[in-house]
């Protein structure tokens, strides 16, 4: 089988920053290629959020049921409960696990490259390769119900370190901006990656679309966007 290549950006080939979307999935979440691991005494909480995973990434987070979660890891559900106060709780703990994982990428990435805009770019490639390896956990994570359920900002505290992390990269890309600007210039950096992954995660992206383009060149279009940069030639 041939491997996926890694994104192209104005910088370079992205190999040693942003890993491939099939290989960042094994990085990111070295279990989910493989059937669940079976459930050992005291380790209920960690089983369960992985098993969680796994019915996400193949059936979607409405599919994930407290009750189906316990029969399959052969446990009565009051035990699953005795973790997860409830089923939104049980997602918010997966999401914070997933945010974590991209704010490590995140952080590795920053070690790794001193100038900040560059820095950006290769985040803003990191993302979507995640996105595209991980529909089904990019759409729970940034779920609107879950995202404003009443305990989601208390329970989501590396997803705000990593819009921390992002701010703080932003102003020292382009500290003019001062830091009104700064948070705005991020909004609009987000959005633009949010909103492309969200399309091709849905299928909206349609065949006449993006006749004869490729994907690499899109995400870099896209990236260029995201940084504020003017037409892709």
């Amino acid at each position: 089988m041939p491997r996926t290549r890694a994104p192209q950006t104005p910088d370079g080939p992205a190999d040693n920053l942003t890993a491939p979307a099939t290989e960042l999935a094994r990085q990111t979440h070295p279990a989910t290629a493989d059937a669940p691991r079976p459930y050992h005494h005291g380790q209920l909480r960690t089983a369960a959020l992985e098993a969680a995973r796994q019915v996400v990434r193949h059936q979607g987070h409405g599919a994930v049921a407290m009750r189906e979660l316990a029969q399959g890891l052969g446990v009565a559900p009051s035990a699953l409960y005795r973790h997860f106060a409830h089923r939104t709780a049980l997602l918010l703990n997966l999401a914070d696990a997933v945010h974590a994982e991209l704010l490590a990428q995140l952080q590795a990435l920053v070690q790794a490259e001193a100038d900040p805009q560059r820095a950006l770019r290769h985040a803003a490639h990191q993302f979507l390769a995640f996105a595209q390896a991980e529909p089904g956990l990019l759409r729970m994570v940034y779920d609107d119900g879950l995202m404003n359920a009443p305990d989601a900002q208390a329970a989501l505290p590396a997803l705000q370190a990593t819009h921390a992390l992002l701010l703080e990269l932003t102003l020292r890309a382009w500290p003019q901006l001062g830091p009104a600007g700064a948070r705005l210039r991020l909004i609009a950096y987000w959005s633009t990656l949010f909103g492309y992954a969200m399309v091709r995660s849905q299928h909206l992206l349609q065949p006449y679309m993006h006749a004869g383009l490729a994907d690499a060149d899109m995400a870099a279009a896209v990236v260029a966007a995201a940084m504020g940069e003017t037409a892709v030639d």
